[in-house]
């Protein structure tokens, strides 16, 4: 043990051949030379209470600890150096929360100025002069123990918040405080574990949803990917209908605490439009209708909106799902006639339908306008899809373009 911690110090700047601390091994040693737990526990309170220069925070492996292994550094790395003698320049403890603590002792030796360890640590001078002068005032290894509240969970508790919220994406805050509860016996404000979720890096997304899909009709949309992975999504049609809603069209809004919550009014009408839609690589267009769309409106929307572009399409193939008005006898024949092929669309799969980005980025649009009337909405509606441009359809075709060989893949 007493080699382990001897090539664990390093004397010189870190290098390839430096060794660290381990705060484990610290605390063998402290074990194997008897070095007396209870008495320095009891002998720091007393410090801390006739002090009240540190917080106590909590206890590990039942030795008191100030903020994980922040005090057993402090004390044993100090008494270690005595141990052994030792005249280094520059020394490092890996306590787990802070990585490397740097550790100055002796540093005015004469071939080691402050500009000369600046560099060898790659920080800035006045960093080693103040550390040198901490510890030439304090004789203590870590950083002045800064001022504030102390942290509610410690670095391993945080750690076990992090796991539960991967597990756990819809857990709410109630539930975040409940579980730190149940698992470490202490209790954290709900509003405290926002920020810890926060600072773990967990932001609100809204979550998709996805119909569940049977085995057999996994295993189509399956086939259907390895069929098509490598076709060229430039010869497809793309074609869809929609429905672009006036109470869609509000936004989130940013207020200070304790001010009122701005009410944003619309119309007492259910305003919506309803909108079919063909897109290609070269074209698009767009057509509003009522009511429910059958076999007869559906034909009617090809014929006075596709037809007059389809001469110049022939053997391209249509994406579009199932419907039973979609795939009616007339309407087959209609594609038929006019040498376009019907794709066997997999169930439940309207990410490989490049018109769904299409009307995604054309009801954003539509928000931007703020129609608060019926006729205001069909304006905006119809000024959205003279917007929408070949460029922007072209990226959406291409982004659908390689979902066939991400399915595949998985």
């Amino acid at each position: 043990m007493e080699e382990i911690l001897q090539r664990s110090l390093i004397t010189e700047p870190s290098g390839d051949n430096s060794y660290y601390i381990d705060i484990d091994d610290l605390y063998k040693w402290a074990k194997s030379v008897g070095f007396n737990v209870r008495k320095e526990k009891k002998q720091y309170i007393e410090n801390q209470l006739n002090t009240n220069k540190k917080h106590i925070t909590g206890y590990k492996k039942g030795i008191l600890a100030r903020s994980d292994h922040e005090l057993r550094a402090e004390l044993w790395t100090k008494t270690y150096l005595k141990t052994i003698g030792s005249s280094g320049v520059i020394h490092s403890v890996n306590t787990g929360k802070y990585g490397k603590l740097v550790l100055l002792k002796e540093a005015q030796k004469p071939n080691k100025t402050f500009s000369t360890i600046a560099h060898q640590l790659d920080c800035d001078r006045r960093t080693v002069s103040c550390a040198v002068a901490r510890f030439n005032e304090t004789g203590l290894l870590t950083e002045r123990e800064r001022p504030g509240r102390p942290h509610s969970l410690t670095d391993g508790q945080q750690r076990s918040l992090d796991k539960y919220i991967s597990k756990h994406p819809t857990a709410t805050s109630n539930q975040l405080s409940n579980y730190i509860f149940n698992k470490f016996d202490i209790r954290v404000s709900e509003r405290t574990l926002q920020r810890y979720r926060r600072a773990l890096g967990f932001y609100p997304r809204k979550q998709k949803t996805k119909v569940k899909s049977t085995q057999a009709q996994v295993e189509k949309r399956h086939l259907f990917a390895i069929e098509h992975q490598n076709s060229e999504l430039k010869k497809w049609l793309f074609i869809d209908e929609t429905q672009v809603q006036l109470r869609n069209t509000g936004k989130i809004i940013w207020v200070k605490r304790g001010q009122p919550t701005p009410t944003h009014e619309i119309s007492s009408l259910r305003a919506y439009v309803n909108l079919w839609g063909a897109v290609w690589w070269n074209g698009k267009t767009f057509a509003r209708y009522d009511g429910y769309v059958n076999q007869t409106l559906f034909q009617h929307l090809l014929a006075s909106h596709l037809g007059p572009h389809v001469h110049k399409y022939r053997r391209y193939a249509v994406a579009q799902d199932k419907l039973r008005s979609h795939w009616a006898k007339p309407v087959r024949r209609w594609f038929n006639d006019h040498g376009l092929k019907l794709l066997d669309w997999p169930p439940h799969s309207p990410e490989f339908n490049a018109i769904e980005n299409v009307w995604h980025s054309l009801k954003e649009t539509v928000k931007t306008a703020h129609p608060k009337s019926q006729a205001e909405l069909e304006a905006a509606v119809d000024q959205a899809c003279h917007l929408i441009s070949q460029k922007l359809i072209q990226g959406c075709i291409s982004r659908v373009s390689t979902l066939p060989k991400e399915e595949t893949s998985n």
